[in-house]
């Protein structure tokens, strides 16, 4: 009996080892090419407006963050292939000033970092649209586009007011440093 159980154990192994083999490996780059394929990055932190503002004159100089800007004379380290090769679903941009600035000046400064982002917005509509709510955020991944936020980046920037900070937050603004 023995040897014949031994056979049945055996012939079932074999029957099974089909079922039982190893999937392949998933290479790392496969592994996150996946993931971020289900789970897109939400960028926190990012100074493009501002690299616009001094680099190139509040967007008044040609720029087109449609191509590579890493080859520009005034090279960025932002561009529209980069953030889609990056996965990038949301992305908040800074409309930091320096501390320097204050008092009037401080919130006009501002002022004019939040239209470089609403000017990116309506100059690459395929690709840019403005969110408020995590809700907002989803909306807009779903439509293969790149969700944009806007954060503050000093309490100097609301120059004492708070009706400055409302207005900002009316503007897009969803958060504010304290320096």
């Amino acid at each position: 009996m023995k040897p014949i159980a031994l056979a049945a154990a055996l012939l079932a192994a074999a029957a099974a080892a089909p079922a039982m083999a190893a999937k392949p490996a998933e290479s790392p780059e496969a592994r996150v090419e996946r993931v971020l394929g289900a789970a897109p990055v939400i960028d926190g932190h990012n100074d493009l407006p501002w690299e616009i503002r001094e680099r190139y004159d509040l967007w008044r100089s040609p720029l087109d963050l449609r191509s590579d800007t890493s080859r520009l004379p005034a090279p960025l380290q932002t561009d529209i292939p980069r953030l889609r090769k990056g996965h990038v679903g949301a992305q908040l941009w800074s409309v930091y000033i320096p501390v320097s600035i204050k008092g009037p000046a401080a919130v006009l400064t501002t002022l004019e970092q939040m239209d470089i982002v609403r000017q990116m917005v309506a100059r690459y509509p395929a690709d840019f649209a403005l969110a408020a709510t995590a809700a907002d955020i989803r909306r807009i991944e779903k439509e293969g586009k790149i969700a944009a936020l806007m954060g503050v980046e000093g309490g100097h920037q609301i120059a004492l007011s708070p009706a400055v900070l409302r207005t900002y937050y009316e503007l897009g603004a969803r958060y504010m440093t304290l320096t």
